[in-house]
């Protein structure tokens, strides 16, 4: 059995400590500078358990270190692209729709896409992320077409999803 790799401990330790929102306290304003921080804070949320699912398929499936590479921009991106989706269904849906209280960000004053990008700066940072995705998967010396074609799905379902 192979170690766990570095890469997965880390983002374990990170997914594990979601309490680290409540720990950095961001200051909630548009501030071009807190943009990193935010990304990395977000990719370490639902993006590290997207980025696990997929590795460890990768690995348990016997993939080439460039399927795995190529596997890992496209988890990354998705997860950033499902914070950006879900900081959006957070402005712009109701409570009955989403199933939970909205608008909680701004009531918490956390930072999030919206706060740095607005809402359509926010959702054409989406877009560009679940392209760069997609793009990620379509080398045909890397993959199959046929087998990549449910997790381009997954990416435009989690760009489009409503709840």
């Amino acid at each position: 059995m192979p170690a766990l790799p570095r890469r997965w401990v880390v983002r374990f330790r990170w997914s594990a400590t979601i309490g680290m929102q409540s720990l950095v306290r961001i200051p909630h304003r548009k501030n071009p500078t807190l943009r990193p921080t935010t990304r990395r804070l977000q990719a370490r949320k639902t993006g590290a358990i997207i980025a696990f699912s997929l590795e460890a398929g990768a690995i348990l499936g016997g993939a080439s270190q460039a399927q795995k590479q190529a596997l890992a921009v496209y988890s990354d991106n998705l997860g950033l692209t499902f914070q950006i989706t879900d900081d959006l269904l957070d402005v712009e849906s109701d409570a009955a729709t989403l199933g939970k209280p909205t608008g909680q960000d701004a009531e918490a004053g956390k930072v999030t896409f919206i706060s740095h990008y607005g809402i359509e700066g926010a959702r054409a940072e989406a877009k560009r992320l679940t392209d760069e995705a997609k793009s990620a998967l379509a080398d045909e010396r890397l993959f199959d077409a046929t087998k990549t074609a449910y997790l381009l799905h997954m990416a435009d379902y989690v760009l489009h999803r409503s709840h």
